[in-house]
């Protein structure tokens, strides 16, 4: 009885990577399979969702860009008002060593080393969140899912994000998950354009100048494409490099731009005028 109705609901996982186009193949994949996935790319944006929200399992590497994710979970597991101090943790890294699993074999519960395969992610994922739910009994279950934070509600709308400057890349990204955004982000023309033939986004931000091809020529192929699942979503041109040729020749094709350096908050506010959570943060 309990399987079949964690089968039909959508269950929630945190996912702690930094590898971009690796957590893109695990959010499409475990999507397919009715599990919502929420990327961090270091330890104290985790920690800070951990606080905020409760998922059915968390995902963890150990190199991150900022941050080790044994240290991640030392912390999670040592407070216990942390809404999922008590939360399946699956460790998934190429950097598994006798030292590591000595320090957090009683923290974890499963562990997989790279390259895994989503197959494997999935399965595993499944197990631990009906063991979780076994070992908690129902009258938990539902008590736990009745833990809603008015700090943080979920927007659900995601961002695809082009940019090749990684230190900006980061901060933007940070800022826009902080903004309760999913982002997707990618660095080359032909991987973004790949990425908007799969998933339906609610806007799109794009650099003009980038290590692969030009975020003018992205938008160009999007729009042209009847068959692309974002030939009407709206873009954001964010680029130092605002030519007017290049304003004109895309026309009607975007729907807005900012102009590098900008600001965090003159990008959420271009993004306001298509993403209704946020006006709604605004009148709040």
């Amino acid at each position: 009885m309990l399987a079949r109705m964690l089968d039909n609901e959508i269950k929630k996982v945190l996912v702690i990577e930094d590898e971009d186009a690796l957590f893109y193949e695990i959010r499409i994949g475990l999507g397919d399979n009715n599990i919502s996935a929420l990327q961090s790319r270091n330890v104290s944006d985790a920690i800070f969702k951990t606080k905020n929200q409760k998922f059915d399992c968390i995902v963890v590497d150990l190199r991150l860009e900022r941050g080790e994710g044994d240290e991640f979970i030392d912390i999670v597991r040592c407070d216990p008002k942390n809404l999922n101090h008590k939360t399946p943790i699956i460790l998934a890294s190429g950097f598994i060593t006798k030292a590591v699993l000595g320090k957090v074999n009683d923290q974890v519960q499963d562990i997989l080393a790279k390259p895994y395969s989503l197959r494997d992610l999935h399965s595993t994922i499944e197990k631990n969140i009906l063991r979780s739910k076994k070992n908690l009994g129902l009258a938990e279950i539902e008590e736990d899912y009745l833990q809603v934070d008015t700090r943080m509600e979920e927007s659900g709308s995601t961002i695809l994000y082009i940019e090749d400057e990684r230190d900006l890349a980061i901060e933007i990204i940070d800022e826009l998950e902080n903004a309760n955004l999913g982002v997707v982000h990618f660095t080359t023309e032909k991987e973004a354009l790949k990425a908007t033939k799969d998933v339906k986004f609610n806007c799109i931000i794009v650099d003009i100048n980038l290590e692969e091809g030009k975020g003018d020529s992205f938008i160009l192929k999007m729009r042209n494409d009847p068959d692309n699942l974002n030939r009407e979503t709206p873009v954001i041109m964010a680029s130092s490099h605002l030519d007017i040729n290049v304003v004109n020749k895309l026309g009607g094709a975007i729907q807005g731009g900012v102009v590098k350096p900008y600001s965090i908050l003159d990008l959420l506010d271009r993004l306001s005028r298509f993403i209704p959570e946020l006006r709604k943060n605004e009148d709040n």
